[in-house]
């Protein structure tokens, strides 16, 4: 028996026609961002008071007694600073121990280390304490000793200075003296008073709001600046941190 194909496949071809003449789909709207939960926690005022850092509200000479205590004959006294520029805070340190905290203000760019003068930045480095001001600008100050070897070095290096400048700066730090401070790599870098912008209270939580204005020194409140004039001898290191 012979099978007629005729309408099978006239059947097919109208199928097909059908199919191409359809429309395609639309393409599916992108779907709209989540909202943010209802429930977020804000955003913090500014950098918590809390742990360690409470020591910010005690003084210093306490902070050092408990530490000797702490210590005993273990505790040699060597006093120390060091400034972490990203997190904007100070430790003073005894035997490399941290001993207390303070908040800070920086420079009107605080982003990179010292380059040369009138850049607004704080220098980044290990320095020593040259000397104290009781008659500051800026209430009370303990003068940096930037520019370092190293800075002079670099200085050199670009052109800032000569190398005659650059033995009269490596001379001066070696005897822990005022530096060169009228350069092209700047200096008269000091930790001083003045304030580091306010306190929040949200609680009983205490939070510091930064606010950076200085011209490259570290500022801090002036009751901080008193005991530090106060304990800290003139010689001891200062490390500055990123």
């Amino acid at each position: 028996m012979r099978w007629n194909l005729r309408p099978i496949l006239l059947l097919l071809l109208g199928l097909l026609a059908l199919g191409g003449c359809r429309r395609p789909s639309p393409p599916l709207a992108p779907e709209p961002p989540s909202p943010p939960p209802v429930n977020a926690p804000p955003k913090p005022p500014g950098l918590l008071v809390s742990g360690f850092w409470n020591t910010w509200g005690l003084s210093l000479a306490e902070c050092l007694r408990a530490h000797r205590a702490r210590q005993g004959e273990a505790c040699r006294g060597a006093l120390g600073i060091t400034v972490k520029k990203s997190s904007r805070r100070m430790v003073v340190t005894c035997d490399g121990i941290p001993v207390k905290g303070y908040f800070i203000a920086l420079g009107r760019d605080p982003q990179g280390p010292k380059q040369r003068r009138g850049d607004g930045r704080t220098p980044e480095g290990t320095y020593y304490l040259w000397g104290k001001n009781w008659q500051s600008r800026f209430y009370l100050s303990l003068g940096v000793s930037y520019p370092n070897p190293t800075d002079a070095a670099r200085g050199l290096r670009q052109g800032l200075i000569s190398p005659t400048m650059q033995q009269r700066i490596a001379s001066a730090c070696a005897r822990q003296a005022k530096p060169p401070q009228h350069t092209r790599l700047g200096g008269n870098i000091f930790i001083h008073g003045g304030g580091i912008g306010e306190v929040v209270r949200r609680g009983a939580r205490k939070y510091v709001r930064i606010r950076d204005w200085t011209a490259g020194c570290v500022a801090l409140r002036n009751a901080d600046m008193e005991e530090l004039l106060a304990l800290l001898p003139v010689g001891i290191p200062v490390r500055i941190l990123p």
